[in-house]
């Protein structure tokens, strides 16, 4: 991927808007009847598609329905309309928000003049309402980083459709006990869903990403893409502010870091007992999911994955046994966990992180989840959003994250399940590792558990419980397989 001058770039799926979209005609705020010189007007759920032609590609609004006259009942009626990313000011701030575009195709004629009454009298000033703020805080952290405290309106920034495409994630390894020593294995290569791309830029630069291709992975919902230019500013800020300070009972004296090409270079010093000690060396990453687990460890499984930076790669120049808790102490209180990805975004995670430096909570991630739940509040909904960790590489230097992320209200059904199997004790047995979802989505029961508690996700016949030990999908009334977690079978 290619950044341009961009900075940073944050890409959501389109189900994202279409989820909004159904908790509005839920809600009401679309309205479902419309009446108008003796015609009645049925209107069904909106639709957000994808449209393209040789020459373009755009976003379409979609509503199916029905219209009764004096002299007919039940006629068939689809309006289809653009619907236009685009940037607005408010006074110091920008936001990223929706306008309408041209009128594709009103099917009944003779309603053409009532329908675009009705788009322009009510439909406008719904969408002035749609407003993502997701520019402001993450300028904030920028403008922390670079020294650059300039008001957010006049930094540059930019919101437009990404088409479908495809994009490399690379296999980071390393030769057996060589860790400092990447290389680059495979690469898979992800479809890309049709996204929104809001992208930032410093004042005076280009926010326009050389290409206007997507790079939200399919069935995830939300991509953030970082530059290795931003990345080792906010590391660089970071690592400096820790300076002077007392990580794991060791004060740093000296400490930085920046990205390499495939991973993240940390060079410091600490002293602790009137002993310094240095370290240096290169971190790879790597994504840790949960898929197998035993009965024994459901209690720890509160996410469907995180980040972890292998240590073995540094070298420390004393062998002192508090020096790798060092470490990981900074990796907790900065750097890739803290400011950059930031797994707290898993919400189970967010109590134990209570008495992390500002830092950890004012990370780009959750700028990008208060952004989401800023709009559902800004048009009269609850918080309505959630993120969940899935997969994070370094490539160039760069970093990049992807997210499962649900917004306002979805319903699917289960169309498979993937089990896992365990052993403990003298039982062996198999749990419910994968609900997969006539979406494409392929969800933890923890997840699902989840989505389906807070009422964003809808699956007909089934339910979310919230319990003890997390979330979990059950079946109305509580007879199918898929009841429970663990399904215990003797040998």
């Amino acid at each position: 991927m290619d950044f341009g001058q961009v900075k940073i770039a944050i890409g959501f799926d389109i189900s994202l808007l279409q989820g909004m979209m159904n908790q509005l005609y839920i809600a009401g705020t679309i309205p479902s009847t419309l009446n108008f010189n003796g015609t009645s007007i049925s209107l069904h759920q909106p639709l957000i598609q994808y449209r393209e032609t040789v020459t373009e590609f755009f976003l379409a609004l979609v509503v199916e329905g029905s219209y009764t006259t004096t002299t007919s009942s039940g006629q068939p009626l689809q309006v289809e309309l653009e619907l236009i990313p685009a940037t607005r000011i408010n006074g110091n701030s920008v936001v990223a928000g929706f306008r309408r575009g041209n009128t594709i195709n009103i099917s009944q004629s003779s309603l053409s003049v009532f329908i675009e009454a009705f788009l322009s009298l009510q439909f406008d000033p719904l969408l002035a309402t749609i407003e993502i703020p997701i520019f402001d805080g993450i300028i904030q952290l920028l403008a922390a980083a670079t020294g650059i405290p300039a008001p957010a309106s006049t930094w540059s920034v930019a919101f437009h459709l990404g088409r479908p495409a495809e994009l490399n994630r690379p296999i980071i390894s390393f030769p057996r006990g060589q860790p400092a020593n990447l290389f680059i294995e495979g690469n898979l290569r992800l479809t890309c869903a049709p996204c929104l791309v809001a992208t930032i830029a410093l004042p005076g630069e280009s926010a326009d990403l050389p290409s206007d291709t997507s790079f939200v992975p399919q069935h995830t919902g939300l991509q953030i893409m970082i530059s290795r230019v931003c990345m080792d500013a906010l590391l660089l800020q970071s690592a400096t502010a820790l300076i002077d300070t007392e990580v794991q009972g060791a004060t740093i004296t000296r400490f930085t870091m920046n990205m390499t090409d495939l991973g993240l270079y940390m060079d410091g010093q600490a002293r602790k007992d009137n002993v310094n000690v240095q370290w240096r060396g290169v971190l790879p990453l790597f994504y840790q999911r949960y898929r197998k687990v035993s009965s024994r460890q459901h209690s720890a499984i509160k996410y469907a994955g995180r980040m972890d930076f292998l240590t073995s790669g540094l070298q420390i120049s004393f062998d002192l046994p508090w020096y790798l808790a060092l470490v990981q102490g900074l990796l907790f209180f900065m750097g890739p966990i803290g400011w950059i990805i930031n797994d707290s975004l898993i919400e189970p995670l967010l109590e134990p992180l209570d008495d992390a430096p500002q830092q950890l909570r004012l990370s780009i991630g959750s700028q990008v989840s208060n952004a989401f739940n800023g709009l559902l509040g800004a048009i009269g909904f609850a918080e309505n959003f959630r993120l969940f960790g899935h997969d994070a590489w370094i490539f160039n230097g760069h970093m990049a994250q992807t997210f499962i992320a649900f917004l306002g209200k979805n319903e699917h059904e289960i169309t498979d399940i993937r089990y896992d199997s365990y052993r403990f004790m003298d039982h062996v047995g198999r749990s419910v590792g994968l609900l997969k979802l006539n979406s494409g989505h392929e969800l933890h029961p923890n997840i699902a558990g989840r989505l389906m508690k807070d009422g964003i996700l809808i699956i007909l016949g089934h339910h979310g419980v919230n319990a003890p030990y997390g979330y979990y999908v059950r079946s109305n009334p509580n007879t199918a397989p898929e009841d429970n977690l663990v399904n215990r079978f003797d040998d």
